[in-house]
């Protein structure tokens, strides 16, 4: 009862968060990025809980060498989570181009969900690492820690990322600076993809998880992003709604 009290009130508390930045200058300029939104608090649950189960079914099998099966998990969470930012901003972009978006608001729209993807892959994954690491040395059971944790503080993480990134290259005044700067960033994030896959891949206990999982992922990936394309078609008419999105 109480992993279903606080994940309420993370939800809860995402809601009001969104309801107040969808008044911000960025969304109301890129509408797009709602479609964002779903997909990336999906991450909450489709990357950081599975991550926090893998680990600690490992640390339940006696595995001593926490240092590489973290490594390990954690590369591919993030090339997890850069996968799912890049396809969600994909259809975001496919989205803009519908509404006739400029291509500087579209660099940003793209760069935002790479950024927030990754950061929240990063926060998220490495406090899931945390809880499984220490409830493992004092004989405690994760899943009572990494649920409520994740629950309460991964959607208003998540959406407070994505606001500030988005605003903050939003407001970049030169549009060729903009473009160039969003440009370097969405590459990078590329780049490191292929690298952290192999590294993951070269890991014998991350190495299966490679493999396995990518549906469901994908699957839920989209189903959020077509939430997310209803949510920015209804947000100018009932701007109230937005407050009562959820997701798990």
């Amino acid at each position: 009862v109480s992993t279903q009290s606080t994940g309420g009130l993370g939800t809860l508390a995402a809601g009001l968060l969104l309801d107040e930045v969808q008044h911000w200058e960025v969304f109301k300029t890129i509408s797009e990025l709602f479609v964002l939104v779903p997909a990336l608090l999906g991450l909450k649950g489709n990357l950081a809980m599975t991550l926090a189960s893998r680990l600690s079914t490992e640390t339940h099998r006696g595995i001593d060498n926490h240092v590489t099966v973290v490594a390990g998990y954690l590369a591919l969470d993030q090339a997890q989570a850069l996968i799912v930012g890049l396809l969600a901003s994909f259809i975001a972009m496919i989205t803009g181009l519908a509404d006739g978006t400029t291509l500087s608001n579209m660099m940003v729209l793209f760069a935002t969900g790479l950024i927030t993807a990754s950061l929240v892959s990063i926060l998220l994954g490495g406090t899931m690492c945390a809880i499984v690491l220490v409830s493992s040395h004092y004989q405690w059971n994760p899943d009572n820690i990494s649920t409520p944790i994740a629950a309460s503080l991964g959607d208003s993480i998540t959406l407070g990322i994505l606001s500030i990134v988005s605003s903050l290259l939003f407001h970049i005044p030169e549009k060729n600076t903009k473009i160039a700067l969003c440009s370097v960033v969405i590459g990078l994030f590329i780049l490191t993809i292929p690298p952290l896959l192999l590294y993951s891949w070269r890991n014998r206990y991350a190495r299966p998880a490679v493999l396995q999982g990518w549906i469901p992922i994908l699957l839920a990936m989209l189903i959020s992003s077509g939430v997310g394309i209803i949510m920015g078609r209804v947000a100018d008419k009932y701007p109230s709604v937005v407050a009562f999105q959820n997701h798990d």
